[in-house]
């Protein structure tokens, strides 16, 4: 089959609902694609569009576009046939390059174990690409969800047990949040607790995330935004996109005044593993573990939180980089590199 490809700034009301079905039937789903999100993402992505010759859509992807004609495409594209996946992908390379662009990255959606690797042995026939440990890389960790959160909770760490039970003495309410008034209040949670750990955080763009993610989930039916509630205060709370089967943790916060005296986070993990199953999900995604997480270092803690409540890893392809134009692509990624460590020694000083 012959494919067309656009780049569009926004889409027709006949795109958006193409682009739903696709979505809905796709068998792999990250909300970051989902076309009801897209409405309400207050960073909007431009689309890059997979047409059939008489324009009729057959896949597409929420794409960023970075300075100096780089492309980054996270999580797609979105299709029904997975099959198809090596052939649009080498598609877009060729296509971009054709039209000037630098360099374009991809982030498949799909696991190893589900196809994930040999889409990439596929690809490499069809045109070249590299890939590298150095660059953002995605795995994960799952739970099934295929018991009661009482009998799930045999599966926990000692560590992760002895703190739920912990939170559960304390009067601590657990409420989803349904207004934009809750939403905000999670939002200064997380603007404190980044500020608390010195990482940059934009004060507006946390309360428009917050708004919207919110907004999300309770206009479509899509997920938990859980609120954790004591003495009046709140006091933490996480987000759950549900993705298709599985709910994928986007975001946590928790105040820094009983970091350390109430595990809040454990106990609000205990609580939306019961939400899921009311909701008939059978897995959850813990939003992606780091790579390089060494003892001691905050990834590190992060990774060891989400491992402790039991599971196993899943792993994604690393990366698939297009130098469309290798040199100006290759300094491109160099350059990006030592600002990104530069970035983490501030962050350690």
């Amino acid at each position: 089959m012959m494919y067309q490809y656009q780049l569009l700034d926004g889409w027709t009301e006949a795109f958006f609902i193409s682009a739903k079905k696709i979505f809905n039937q796709s068998p792999h789903r990250f909300f970051y694609q989902d076309p009801d999100w897209m409405q309400l993402d207050p960073h909007p992505k431009r689309l890059l569009a997979v047409t059939d010759p008489t324009g009729s859509l057959l896949a597409y992807a929420a794409v960023e576009i970075k300075s100096l004609r780089t492309l980054q495409l996270a999580f797609g594209p979105v299709l029904i046939n997975q099959e198809e996946l090596p052939q649009i992908i080498a598609g877009m390379a060729r296509w971009l390059k054709k039209n000037g662009w630098w360099r374009f990255t991809v982030q498949l959606p799909v696991p190893d174990r589900d196809g994930g690797r040999e889409a990439v042995e596929k690809t490499g026939r069809l045109i070249s690409f590299r890939q590298s440990a150095r660059l953002f890389n995605w795995k994960s960790w799952w739970l099934a969800l295929d018991h009661e959160p009482a009998q799930l909770m045999k599966s926990f760490s000692h560590h992760h047990q002895k703190s739920v039970r912990q939170g559960l003495k304390h009067q601590i309410s657990y409420l989803e949040a349904t207004t934009d008034e809750q939403a905000l209040q999670l939002a200064q949670l997380y603007i404190e607790m980044y500020r608390h750990r010195k990482l940059p955080v934009n004060d507006d763009d946390a309360r428009k995330l917050f708004i919207a993610v919110g907004r999300y989930i309770q206009l479509f039916k899509k997920g938990i935004m859980l609120q954790a509630v004591m003495d009046g205060r709140t006091v933490g709370g996480i987000v759950i996109i549900f993705q298709g089967n599985t709910a994928y943790y986007y975001l946590g916060v928790t105040t820094i005044s009983y970091k350390r005296s109430i595990p809040i986070l454990y106990t609000a993990f205990y609580h939306v593993m019961e939400l899921c199953r009311q909701a008939r999900i059978s897995t959850l995604d813990f939003g992606g573990i780091a790579i390089a997480g060494r003892k001691g270092v905050s990834l590190h803690n992060i990774n060891r939180f989400k491992m402790g409540f039991g599971g196993e890893e899943v792993n994604y392809p690393e990366q698939l980089v297009f130098d469309l134009n290798p040199v100006l692509s290759r300094c491109i990624e160099t350059a990006v590199l030592w600002r990104n460590r530069l970035r983490q020694w501030k962050v350690r000083q």
